[in-house]
Formats: structure tokens, C-alpha cells, sequence
């Protein structure tokens, strides 16, 4: 029997995005001025390669201030 759960109705269809070679400064600002928990990291031609969320930025902040490095969870 094959099922599935239609995630349609959570899924926000037009995610923000920002690409591979972003600083994480504007990355930062994005998150503190639109308020977001997640945003999807893509190259130029717009494919998923990763993740970035509220909780990366927080924990890599605390960890060290001077030299801020993100680990990207990829989705591949």
C-alpha cells in the first residue's frame, strides 16, 4: 500500500533564498530584519545545496565571535 502525507499545505512555496557566495554578513542581516529560522543556501543556478538556520548562526556566534564559519547541512 503506498501512502503519503501531502505537505503542501506547510510547505511556503517561494522560500527565501540567498546564494552559495553571500557574505555572512548579509546572510545575518537578512535573518535579524526579516526574522527568519531557516534559508536555503543555492548557487547561481538556483539549486538547493544547503540550509542555514537561526540556530547555526547562535550556536557558531557563541562559540567564537572573531572567525564565524557555517557548517551548510547539505540536502543532496
Amino acid at each position: 500500500m503506498d501512502m503519503y502525507l501531502d505537505l503542501e499545505p506547510f510547505v511556503n512555496p517561494s522560500p527565501y533564498i540567498v546564494p552559495e557566495d553571500m557574505s555572512l554578513t548579509k546572510v545575518y542581516n537578512l535573518f535579524r530584519q526579516l526574522g527568519l529560522r531557516h534559508i536555503f543556501v543555492v548557487p547561481r543556478p538556483s539549486h538547493v545545496m544547503g540550509v542555514i538556520s537561526r540556530n547555526d548562526l547562535i550556536s557558531e556566534a557563541n562559540e567564537d565571535n572573531d572567525s564565524l564559519e557555517l557548517s551548510v547541512v547539505s540536502v543532496r
